[in-house]
């Protein structure tokens, strides 16, 4: 079905319209929809996911997240995602994705690698990182991981 899934979820009980389809909104409501549909997919996700932008921010992460690493939705919305890695990768990867941003030469992107992570009690752990690049309409960038 065209129909969106947020537009479908957000109808009330009472409210009998139909969902507009998403072909059928201007650019503007179809990315709203869109991202607003991207942080239902992320929440309800059942692996701890991470939306970063470029600047290894972290924009948006889930409950699974949160239990894995021991912060709060609170904590970690804004802070850089080096707080999750051992004290190795944390001194390195804002030059990591700086160097990317730059070049476009994936390393880690579309791969899955084996990494360390630190949870808040400073306890570590091994996991299994996917990432992947996002390409929003409005030109910007975000970065997709999964652990």
């Amino acid at each position: 079905s065209e129909d969106s899934l947020l537009s479908a979820a957000n109808m009330s009980k009472r409210d009998t319209r139909r969902p507009i389809p998403m072909f059928a909104m201007n650019r503007k409501n179809y990315e709203k929809v869109a991202r607003k549909e991207l942080k239902m997919i992320v929440e309800s996700a059942s692996d701890a996911m991470f939306c970063i932008d470029e600047r290894g921010h972290i924009l948006l992460t889930n409950d699974a997240a949160v239990e894995k690493f021991g912060y709060s939705k609170k904590e970690l919305t804004g802070s850089n995602i080096s707080i999750l890695m051992n004290k190795h990768d944390r001194q390195h990867h804002d030059g990591y994705m700086e160097r990317y941003m730059q070049t476009g030469v994936k390393q880690v992107m579309g791969k899955k690698r084996e990494l360390t992570a630190m949870r808040s009690d400073g306890s570590t752990f091994q996991f299994e990182l996917g990432l992947t690049e996002v390409k929003l309409g409005d030109g910007k960038v975000i970065f997709v991981g999964f652990c």
